[in-house]
């Protein structure tokens, strides 16, 4: 097991494995964070500029957590590198704690020296990369620098939560590849396969070459499953169920929609056949002139037929009623709504 189980006891040997393959995935993508770090906008003295210098040296050896080392340079070696740099970067912290470049670039030599064992370094990552934000915050590069960190030190929702915060407030085309590939990177292990075509498409646009994500855009493919109008699929391959308070919220991707019921009602979820999702509902009992009253819901999507439109499926069940009326909607969540 990897050192990380020290901070995550559960780990699974899952996570282990993913862990390695993505790390073999990063490896061959040539990605480099330092490259997004400007050195003109360091502080221009001796030691700054060198520590980045032999920072960028040990880049490729760090950038990836490896249970086993492959490389020619010992890893405490590399280790060593990066303490000493990160050591003078922090000297340098003290004259300029406005400078954002300077922090961003502590907090990456820290999450490399946590990459090669160098345990204490977790902590001087995080600090220095919220420090960068908190000097620059439209700055979109501390939340990715921060979102790779914690996504490689197993906090996967935390750190694909700042992947995706960074995806919402800058558009896509203005982030550079380097950010795509640590986006799948992250992706990967959160198990979101649809976010990782999604990445790989915004990089070959912007140019990267289409066979760089071969595995990834294979791997997500490999998670889904087509499905077919003529085919019948279990309810419970179909939804999921989740307890709250008070109710149960269901949900259902191939049917494209949730709904929420009180946990004492009687719930009938079907099973999909010919494309027509169904979910019967008994609610209450509600107290009624005649006693008690116990109305029941019916809930029905269906995939439309070729040319049909929403009030042709209507009409397919109002047609049998010739009092039925249509009435205005009090609240439509949708383009269009037909009630009767």
């Amino acid at each position: 097991m990897s050192r990380r189980n020290s901070k995550v006891v559960s780990l699974a040997i899952l996570r282990t494995w993913m862990i390695l393959f993505v790390s073999l995935l990063c490896s061959r993508a040539g990605h480099a964070q330092l490259s997004q770090i400007d050195p003109a906008k360091l502080p221009q003295n001796e030691r700054v500029q060198d520590a980045f210098s032999k920072a960028l040296s040990v880049e490729s050896m760090a950038r990836n957590w490896n249970a086993d080392w492959h490389f020619d340079t010992p890893k405490q070696q590399v280790a060593s590198i990066l303490i000493s740099s990160l050591q003078d970067l922090q000297s340098a912290e003290a004259g300029s704690p406005k400078n954002s470049e300077l922090f961003l670039l502590s907090g990456l030599v820290a999450h490399f020296a946590y990459n090669v064992d160098v345990e204490d370094a977790y902590k001087t990552a995080v600090e220095s990369l919220q420090r960068a934000h908190g000097i620059a915050p439209n700055d979109y590069r501390s939340e990715w620098f921060l979102g790779m960190h914690h996504c490689q030190a197993d906090e996967i929702e935390k750190g694909m939560e700042q992947m995706l915060s960074v995806e919402s407030q800058v558009p896509w085309q203005q982030l550079p590849e380097d950010f795509w590939d640590d986006y799948t990177t992250c992706a990967t292990l959160a198990l979101m396969p649809a976010h990782n075509l999604r990445a790989a498409d915004h990089a070959v646009a912007l140019g990267a070459s289409v066979t760089k994500y071969d595995s990834v855009v294979d791997m997500a493919n490999k998670r889904y499953r087509l499905t077919d109008t003529e085919t019948s699929y279990a309810a419970h391959d179909v939804w999921q169920g989740t307890k709250q308070t008070g109710e149960v919220q269901f949900r259902s991707q191939l049917c494209g929609l949730g709904f929420s019921a009180h946990r004492d009602w009687h719930v009938d979820v079907r099973d999909v056949a010919k494309g027509t999702c169904i979910v019967s509902m008994e609610t209450g009992p509600y107290a009624s002139r005649e006693g008690h009253s116990t109305p029941t819901l019916l809930l029905l999507t269906q995939c439309a037929k070729p040319q049909e439109t929403l009030d042709d499926f209507v009409s397919s069940f109002v047609n049998k009623y010739p009092s039925a009326r249509q009435i205005q909607t009090t609240s439509c969540p949708t383009e269009k709504c037909v009630a009767f």
